[in-house]
């Protein structure tokens, strides 16, 4: 039986509920006099509800508004509303901040090249001399300039779903996705040599980056209340600032013995806060991780940088990856420990109580020159 906490209603209209073995959370809801029943794709109930908010939007988007009654938002207002909207989404700072620098230098452009005064003025051949600009003024590659006309066209079609424009002419634009460069995976020398050469301050979490496979932002702003030492796992959910890239980015890692030593290193007796700091207690720049990283691998000769098509620390990501396939880790436990949502059964069915031990099996302490070492030694610290 359905507890009250699990069912609940949105805008007065669509009931929400789980439903199934599975308890995936569907919404009820009248369509023009008929009742529909659609699944909302998640078990996440804070999900179910944003979800369920953006069917409702959807819902009434169908209600037409006289488009006298229209009034044209400008440039400013409409980045500040859009923005707005993501950060009630629960989107992180990070996305926050790449949105808006992005509208920001799209409208501006719009503004005092084009002569504009309104999103809503833009045509798809404005969008066309846009995009050539950031080619030939900024040197964007293809696949990021597809990111960035993605961001524009869905803060219009924001704005117009909110009628803050009369028009959205880019509605029926269609973006090329363009083949995305091979970004290379680090080898296990090379993350050897380079743990062995980078900047103390930020070997500790290098570390972690490389035996992990997390993504950089969830490291600098990991808590020491994600760790749970007594079951040898770490448990990402969102807390203070950090926010996950995805809902499939709430999962646990396994410890591997190295990276158990590196945090308990790292966190001493702290019960609470973040684990890693710089030399003068503050949170640790990600930014600063990637410089040393990269300064550490063209030291020993490494191609590095995105734009040479060479190493950055994401690259410690691949490497991870590449290692759990090669040591023949299950494809539904890789999946788990990247965040990757899995796109099949396999990953529902596959028994997870094997996680620790085929963390275990994976070769990190030689590549970490700490040779072999037994369940005692990972007590110790980095």
């Amino acid at each position: 039986m359905k507890t009250k906490e699990e069912i609940f209603t949105v805008g007065g209209d669509i009931r929400v509920r789980p439903r199934g073995v599975r308890g995936v959370y569907t919404a009820d809801f009248q369509e023009k006099g008929k009742h529909r029943r659609r699944s909302l794709g998640t078990r996440n109930r804070r999900e179910a509800e944003k979800r369920a908010w953006r069917l409702y939007e959807h819902l009434q988007q169908k209600i037409v508004m006289p488009e006298s009654e229209i009034s044209e938002t400008g440039f400013d207002a409409g980045v500040t509303m859009y923005v707005d909207y993501l950060r009630a989404e629960g989107r992180s700072p990070k996305t926050l901040g790449k949105y808006q620098q992005e509208l920001t230098r799209c409208f501006n452009y719009m503004t005092t090249e084009r002569r504009m005064a309104s999103p809503g003025d833009i045509s798809p051949s404005d969008f066309d001399l846009y995009r050539r600009y950031l080619i030939e003024e900024h040197h964007l590659e293809p696949y990021t300039i597809y990111n960035l006309s993605i961001i524009v066209k869905q803060c219009l079609a924001y704005l117009e779903s909110r009628h803050l424009i009369k028009t959205n002419r880019l509605k029926e634009v269609v973006v090329r996705k363009p083949r995305r460069r091979r970004h290379p995976a680090a080898t296990p020398d090379q993350v050897a040599a380079i743990l062995a050469k980078v900047d103390r301050e930020v070997l500790p979490i290098v570390k972690v980056l490389s035996f992990t496979g997390m993504r950089l932002g969830e490291a600098a702003m990991l808590h020491a209340e994600h760790v749970d030492l007594k079951r040898d796992m770490i448990r990402l959910f969102p807390i203070g600032q950090l926010r996950l890239k995805t809902e499939s980015a709430q999962r646990e890692i396994p410890l591997h013995p190295v990276v158990r030593r590196v945090l308990v290193g790292a966190m001493g007796d702290r019960k609470r806060g973040l684990v890693f700091r710089n030399s003068f207690g503050r949170p640790i720049n990600p930014r600063t991780v990637n410089v040393k990283f990269i300064e550490a691998a063209d030291s020993l000769g490494m191609v590095v940088g995105r734009r040479n098509v060479g190493l950055t620390v994401h690259a410690l990501r691949r490497f991870f990856k590449t290692t759990c396939y090669d040591a023949g880790t299950p494809k539904p436990l890789i999946d788990r420990w990247l965040g990757h949502a899995d796109d099949g059964m396999d990953g529902f069915y596959y028994d997870t109580n094997k996680s620790n031990y085929w963390m275990s099996c994976l070769p990190f302490n030689d590549i970490a020159g700490e040779g072999a070492t037994s369940g005692g030694e990972g007590k110790e610290s980095a």
